[in-house]
Protein backbone atom coordinates (compact mmCIF):
# COMPACT_ATOMS: atom_id res chain seq x y z
CA UNK A 1 0.00 0.00 0.00
CA UNK A 2 2.82 2.33 0.35
CA UNK A 3 5.47 1.07 -2.00
CA UNK A 4 8.12 3.46 -3.09
CA UNK A 5 11.62 4.00 -3.53
CA UNK A 6 12.25 3.01 0.43
CA UNK A 7 10.70 0.27 -0.10
CA UNK A 8 12.81 -1.68 -2.99
CA UNK A 9 15.20 -4.56 -2.61
CA UNK A 10 18.38 -4.56 -3.38
CA UNK A 11 20.80 -8.03 -3.86
CA UNK A 12 24.06 -7.34 -5.54
CA UNK A 13 26.91 -10.03 -4.95
CA UNK A 14 30.12 -10.41 -6.44
CA UNK A 15 31.98 -13.78 -6.16
CA UNK A 16 35.36 -14.91 -6.86
CA UNK A 17 36.61 -18.52 -7.08
CA UNK A 18 39.85 -19.73 -8.45
CA UNK A 19 41.02 -23.34 -8.18
CA UNK A 20 43.85 -25.56 -9.56
CA UNK A 21 44.32 -28.63 -9.37
CA UNK A 22 46.93 -31.34 -9.56
CA UNK A 23 47.70 -34.67 -10.30
CA UNK A 24 50.48 -37.00 -10.22
CA UNK A 25 50.88 -40.94 -11.10
CA UNK A 26 53.40 -41.59 -8.08
CA UNK A 27 53.59 -45.29 -9.40
CA UNK A 28 51.59 -47.87 -11.09
CA UNK A 29 49.09 -48.31 -7.77
CA UNK A 30 49.33 -44.59 -6.66
CA UNK A 31 47.97 -41.38 -7.55
CA UNK A 32 48.26 -38.14 -6.29
CA UNK A 33 46.32 -35.46 -6.05
CA UNK A 34 46.39 -31.66 -4.99
CA UNK A 35 43.59 -29.11 -5.11
CA UNK A 36 43.95 -25.77 -3.96
CA UNK A 37 41.08 -22.49 -4.28
CA UNK A 38 40.14 -19.70 -2.87
CA UNK A 39 36.87 -17.39 -2.88
CA UNK A 40 35.60 -14.02 -2.20
CA UNK A 41 32.01 -12.64 -1.47
CA UNK A 42 31.34 -9.46 -2.01
CA UNK A 43 27.42 -8.92 -0.51
CA UNK A 44 25.08 -5.81 -0.29
CA UNK A 45 21.32 -6.00 0.13
CA UNK A 46 18.28 -4.71 1.32
CA UNK A 47 15.29 -6.69 2.65
CA UNK A 48 12.05 -5.73 3.57
CA UNK A 49 11.21 -8.07 6.43
CA UNK A 50 7.77 -7.94 7.41
CA UNK A 51 6.69 -7.03 3.77
CA UNK A 52 5.13 -3.98 4.66
CA UNK A 53 7.48 -1.42 4.38
CA UNK A 54 7.79 -1.13 7.88
CA UNK A 55 11.22 -2.93 8.91
CA UNK A 56 14.08 -2.34 6.61
CA UNK A 57 17.38 -4.75 7.39
CA UNK A 58 20.53 -3.50 4.72
CA UNK A 59 23.28 -5.78 5.59
CA UNK A 60 26.84 -6.12 3.96
CA UNK A 61 28.64 -9.26 4.38
CA UNK A 62 32.21 -9.72 2.94
CA UNK A 63 33.81 -13.54 3.00
CA UNK A 64 37.71 -14.65 1.86
CA UNK A 65 37.46 -18.58 1.75
CA UNK A 66 41.15 -20.63 1.37
CA UNK A 67 40.92 -24.36 1.05
CA UNK A 68 43.99 -27.05 0.35
CA UNK A 69 43.08 -30.92 0.24
CA UNK A 70 46.35 -33.28 -0.87
CA UNK A 71 44.62 -36.88 -1.22
CA UNK A 72 46.26 -40.37 -1.87
CA UNK A 73 44.11 -43.01 -4.14
CA UNK A 74 46.20 -46.54 -3.31
CA UNK A 75 45.41 -49.74 -5.36
CA UNK A 76 46.27 -52.89 -3.35
CA UNK A 77 45.73 -56.91 -3.59
CA UNK A 78 45.68 -56.26 -7.19
CA UNK A 79 42.70 -54.31 -7.57
CA UNK A 80 40.63 -55.54 -5.16
CA UNK A 81 41.05 -52.99 -2.82
CA UNK A 82 40.91 -49.11 -3.22
CA UNK A 83 42.61 -47.21 -0.79
CA UNK A 84 41.88 -43.21 -0.28
CA UNK A 85 43.70 -41.04 2.32
CA UNK A 86 44.51 -37.49 2.75
CA UNK A 87 44.31 -34.12 4.73
CA UNK A 88 42.22 -30.99 3.82
CA UNK A 89 42.33 -27.61 5.65
CA UNK A 90 39.44 -24.79 5.43
CA UNK A 91 39.83 -21.52 6.17
CA UNK A 92 36.88 -18.43 6.26
CA UNK A 93 37.84 -14.60 7.80
CA UNK A 94 33.96 -13.43 7.20
CA UNK A 95 32.05 -10.00 8.46
CA UNK A 96 28.87 -8.51 8.16
CA UNK A 97 26.86 -5.68 9.04
CA UNK A 98 23.22 -4.84 9.70
CA UNK A 99 20.98 -2.48 10.52
CA UNK A 100 17.11 -2.63 11.39
CA UNK A 101 14.91 0.41 10.37
CA UNK A 102 11.23 0.43 11.32
CA UNK A 103 8.85 2.84 11.08
CA UNK A 104 5.87 3.31 12.94
CA UNK A 105 2.57 3.99 10.56
CA UNK A 106 2.62 5.40 6.95
CA UNK A 107 -0.22 7.19 5.16
CA UNK A 108 -1.87 4.26 4.69
CA UNK A 109 -1.71 2.58 8.30
CA UNK A 110 -1.56 5.68 10.14
CA UNK A 111 -0.69 5.49 13.94
CA UNK A 112 -2.75 6.76 16.24
CA UNK A 113 -1.87 6.50 19.82
CA UNK A 114 -4.89 6.38 22.24
CA UNK A 115 -4.20 4.71 25.70
CA UNK A 116 -5.36 1.18 26.33
CA UNK A 117 -5.61 -0.10 22.68
CA UNK A 118 -2.03 0.74 21.48
CA UNK A 119 -1.11 -0.33 25.27
CA UNK A 120 -2.57 -3.87 24.57
CA UNK A 121 -0.95 -4.02 21.07
CA UNK A 122 2.47 -3.53 22.87
CA UNK A 123 3.56 -1.01 20.51
CA UNK A 124 3.64 2.20 22.89
CA UNK A 125 1.28 4.30 24.42
CA UNK A 126 1.22 7.86 26.45
CA UNK A 127 3.85 8.11 28.90
CA UNK A 128 5.75 5.09 27.12
CA UNK A 129 9.33 6.95 26.80
CA UNK A 130 9.83 4.49 23.67
CA UNK A 131 6.96 5.74 21.65
CA UNK A 132 5.43 8.76 23.54
CA UNK A 133 1.95 10.28 22.59
CA UNK A 134 1.46 12.08 19.42
CA UNK A 135 -1.56 13.78 18.09
CA UNK A 136 -3.91 11.16 15.85
CA UNK A 137 -2.43 10.65 12.53
CA UNK A 138 1.01 11.45 13.28
CA UNK A 139 3.99 9.37 11.73
CA UNK A 140 6.49 8.08 14.26
CA UNK A 141 9.10 8.21 11.39
CA UNK A 142 11.88 5.60 10.52
CA UNK A 143 14.20 4.40 13.89
CA UNK A 144 16.90 2.11 14.46
CA UNK A 145 16.17 -1.07 16.50
CA UNK A 146 19.20 -2.92 16.02
CA UNK A 147 23.16 -2.29 14.33
CA UNK A 148 25.67 -4.09 14.52
CA UNK A 149 28.76 -5.60 13.28
CA UNK A 150 29.73 -9.28 13.35
CA UNK A 151 33.35 -10.85 12.61
CA UNK A 152 33.86 -14.66 12.23
CA UNK A 153 37.16 -16.76 11.50
CA UNK A 154 37.13 -20.30 11.19
CA UNK A 155 39.96 -23.11 10.87
CA UNK A 156 39.03 -26.69 9.77
CA UNK A 157 41.56 -29.56 9.47
CA UNK A 158 40.66 -32.52 8.45
CA UNK A 159 42.11 -36.13 8.41
CA UNK A 160 39.69 -38.88 5.90
CA UNK A 161 40.41 -42.41 5.49
CA UNK A 162 38.56 -44.58 3.10
CA UNK A 163 38.84 -48.12 2.05
CA UNK A 164 37.09 -50.53 -0.68
CA UNK A 165 36.64 -54.10 -0.83
CA UNK A 166 35.88 -55.08 -3.93
CA UNK A 167 34.36 -58.33 -2.19
CA UNK A 168 32.69 -59.80 -5.39
CA UNK A 169 32.14 -58.70 -8.90
CA UNK A 170 28.81 -57.81 -7.34
CA UNK A 171 29.40 -56.51 -4.21
CA UNK A 172 31.41 -53.70 -2.62
CA UNK A 173 32.02 -52.99 1.13
CA UNK A 174 33.40 -49.92 1.87
CA UNK A 175 34.57 -48.41 5.89
CA UNK A 176 35.83 -45.24 6.52
CA UNK A 177 36.73 -42.38 8.98
CA UNK A 178 37.29 -38.40 9.22
CA UNK A 179 38.74 -36.81 12.09
CA UNK A 180 38.12 -33.42 11.87
CA UNK A 181 39.57 -30.76 14.67
CA UNK A 182 37.52 -26.90 14.35
CA UNK A 183 37.96 -23.71 15.77
CA UNK A 184 36.17 -20.16 15.53
CA UNK A 185 36.59 -16.89 16.91
CA UNK A 186 33.42 -14.95 17.53
CA UNK A 187 32.90 -11.06 17.83
CA UNK A 188 30.10 -8.72 17.74
CA UNK A 189 30.20 -5.46 17.93
CA UNK A 190 26.08 -3.26 19.20
CA UNK A 191 26.28 0.60 18.32
CA UNK A 192 23.85 2.29 20.42
CA UNK A 193 19.78 2.28 19.29
CA UNK A 194 16.54 4.47 19.85
CA UNK A 195 14.31 2.09 19.07
CA UNK A 196 14.96 -0.62 21.75
CA UNK A 197 16.41 1.97 23.79
CA UNK A 198 20.05 0.09 23.57
CA UNK A 199 22.73 2.10 24.94
CA UNK A 200 26.65 1.15 25.49
CA UNK A 201 28.52 1.52 29.03
CA UNK A 202 29.45 5.16 29.48
CA UNK A 203 31.86 6.61 28.28
CA UNK A 204 31.89 4.08 24.99
CA UNK A 205 30.42 4.05 21.65
CA UNK A 206 29.53 0.60 21.58
CA UNK A 207 29.45 -2.52 23.42
CA UNK A 208 32.05 -5.49 22.17
CA UNK A 209 31.33 -9.02 22.89
CA UNK A 210 33.76 -12.04 21.91
CA UNK A 211 33.93 -15.95 22.15
CA UNK A 212 35.77 -18.86 20.71
CA UNK A 213 35.87 -22.63 20.97
CA UNK A 214 37.43 -25.35 19.18
CA UNK A 215 35.98 -29.11 18.90
CA UNK A 216 37.25 -32.80 17.70
CA UNK A 217 34.32 -35.01 15.69
CA UNK A 218 35.24 -38.69 14.55
CA UNK A 219 32.64 -39.14 11.81
CA UNK A 220 32.51 -43.01 10.47
CA UNK A 221 30.97 -44.76 7.45
CA UNK A 222 30.17 -48.25 6.62
CA UNK A 223 28.78 -48.65 2.87
CA UNK A 224 27.60 -51.95 0.88
CA UNK A 225 27.01 -51.45 -2.36
CA UNK A 226 26.11 -53.70 -5.23
CA UNK A 227 25.33 -53.49 -8.89
CA UNK A 228 21.74 -54.11 -10.11
CA UNK A 229 22.01 -53.26 -13.50
CA UNK A 230 24.78 -51.64 -15.93
CA UNK A 231 23.38 -47.85 -15.22
CA UNK A 232 21.66 -48.70 -11.35
CA UNK A 233 23.63 -49.26 -8.17
CA UNK A 234 22.14 -49.78 -5.13
CA UNK A 235 23.45 -48.95 -1.30
CA UNK A 236 22.75 -49.21 2.30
Amino acid sequence: PDWDAACNQVNDNEYYQLDAKLDWQVSENVTFTSVTGGAKLDHVGITDWQLLGTESRPDDVESEVFYQELQFNIGLANGRIDLVTGLNYFYEDASSAGVTLNRRGTSTFVFTPAMGTIAAMGVGFAGDPMFPALPANSDRGIFTSGDSIIEQESNSLGWFNSATWHATDKLNLTVGARLAHDKKDYKQERFATTGDAFTPAPGTTSTVGTTHDSWTEVDWRGTPDFPLTDGLMGNA
